[in-house]
């Protein structure tokens, strides 16, 4: 799997041409879970994220969809998706290197990408990361 994690960790999520649509919350973290309505691993981890959508109050999720407009909102609704879903551009998950789904990206509110996480994610699992990752933020802030 390519992913330059190492070149693009630290840099502006909009130096990737997101979707003009993206939300991002400056006052929070925000998780871009990348999926497709046919990638059965996207599917499962689902109501993980819609269940630290609901639970989180330091981050926000947003999720990237490699679907046409026709499929994903069909999805959106079967799934009771309760978080922002935008589609891919083209060019975002291409600028990021991502070729395989799902992969989640956290960005602090800074707008930097802080971490990657490859494959299916749960709630615990990123409840987990974003402690570690704003903590990390802490201390380099002491």
């Amino acid at each position: 799997m390519f992913l330059p994690e190492k070149e693009i960790v630290g840099k502006n999520i909009f130096d990737f041409e997101p979707p003009p649509n993206l939300y991002i919350d400056m006052g929070k973290y925000t998780i871009i879970n990348f999926f497709a309505s046919w990638c059965e691993p996207c599917r499962k981890e689902i109501p993980e994220l819609k269940k630290f959508s609901e639970r989180s109050t330091i981050a926000v999720v947003v999720g990237v969809s490699l679907d046409d407009e026709k499929n994903i909102k069909k999805f959106i609704e079967e799934m009771g998706i309760n978080y922002q879903v935008v589609l891919d551009n083209g060019k975002f998950s291409k600028n990021l290197g991502i070729n395989s789904i799902p992969t989640t990206i956290i960005v602090g509110p800074d707008l930097k990408i802080k971490k990657i996480l490859f494959g299916e994610v749960n709630s615990e699992k990123l409840e987990r990361t974003l402690t570690q990752v704003a903590s990390k933020k802490q201390n380099e802030t002491k």
